[in-house]
């Protein structure tokens, strides 16, 4: 199709979504808390990236949500390598999320 990109740029832009999806994945564990509760998640958030991520077409008005999935940041980030920072920003903050769910959940506790 004539879209193939350096191959260094995929290489980094996968790495990066490799650290956004674990972050993200460990960023829900910690908020949805059950084995049940990520099993009703995850059919919802496929079809959600699939509808909100700018795979297909690019929705104006949900371009806000767009920057909540990780997927955003590997799309964009083959084209611009700016988004890989943006990415590795995102995951620093899923991550601080997952810390700061735990402490929070630490002190519900006890």
């Amino acid at each position: 199709a004539g879209l193939a990109n350096n191959i260094f740029a995929e290489l980094a832009a996968v790495l990066m979504y490799s650290v956004c999806l674990a972050a993200f994945g460990m960023f829900l564990r910690r908020l949805l808390g059950s084995i049940r509760a990520i099993g009703v998640a995850i059919p919802l958030l496929v079809v959600g990236m699939l509808l909100i991520c700018p795979v297909f077409f690019d929705l104006g008005a949900m371009r806000a949500a767009q920057f909540l999935l990780p997927p955003t940041y590997y799309i964009n980030g083959v084209y611009n390598p700016a988004y890989l920072g943006y990415g590795l920003c995102y995951s620093l903050i899923c991550l601080l999320l997952y810390r700061f769910l735990g402490v929070l959940k630490a002190d519900d506790r006890g």
